[in-house]
């Protein structure tokens, strides 16, 4: 589901801007589902926002419009999926994180300032290192791929909970050495998390999906219904 909505995040990044984002939201869903145009839907959202001249941008990203601004025939449900996007964003305060190469974070951050934006949102790496960092009894980690980097960079985190006597858990895929896809990239990068947690006299708690497909979910729900969550 995640990598379904991800094509909106942008554009309920812009929708967020608006002084009343939900209104906003709803007002774009209404003209999409009354047949509406492309350009009356932009043109909404331009008048609200900050980052005037990244509206058509976003919108053809999410789908909402095709490249020539013409009004798609999803364009009524993904607007209604941004609306729900953007009231969870307003009830929970989740933020759009991006993951930008190094090359392009100067200009972005420079477009983002000349039409008034405050720059990039949040930093992929930086802000998973924040959130390990403020666990204080239990770290989850859940995610079909990793990277030993990533490891290195959540790896101090997990040392101190486990020195103050927390406990870490990764949820992952392809593990074993019997996995159809067997993944070296995150067999690596457990190894790092297992070092971390093992110098810092504690263990490393590992469930891995290895079977076809990635079986996330399904082993995250598992997990979450043993420990109470």
């Amino acid at each position: 589901m995640a990598r379904v909505l991800e094509p909106l995040r942008p554009l309920v990044s812009l929708l967020l801007q608006a002084p009343a984002p939900e209104e906003t939201a709803a007002a774009a869903t209404n003209i999409a589902a009354a047949a509406g145009t492309g350009p009356a839907i932009a043109a909404l959202i331009q008048d609200a926002v900050v980052d005037r001249r990244l509206v058509s941008y976003a919108l053809v990203h999410a789908g909402v419009v095709d490249e020539v601004g013409e009004i798609t025939q999803a364009a009524p449900l993904l607007l209604a999926q941004a609306h729900a996007m953007v009231a969870m964003s307003l009830e929970e305060g989740w933020e759009l994180v991006l993951t930008v190469p190094a090359f392009l974070t100067e200009s972005l951050n420079e477009m983002s300032r000349d039409n008034g934006g405050p720059g990039l949102p949040l930093d992929t790496g930086r802000t998973i290192r924040h959130v390990a960092e403020s666990a204080q009894s239990h770290l989850v980690i859940a995610a079909p791929y990793l990277h030993p980097s990533f490891a290195a960079t959540v790896a101090p985190a997990l040392s101190t909970l486990t020195e103050a006597g927390g406990t870490s858990t990764v949820i992952t895929r392809a593990l074993g050495r019997s996995a159809p896809d067997r993944s070296n990239a995150n067999v690596a990068a457990v190894a790092v998390l297992r070092d971390a947690a093992s110098a810092a006299g504690g263990r490393l708690r590992v469930c891995s999906w290895d079977e076809s497909g990635l079986g996330i979910d399904s082993v995250a729900e598992s997990f979450s219904r043993r420990v109470g969550g």
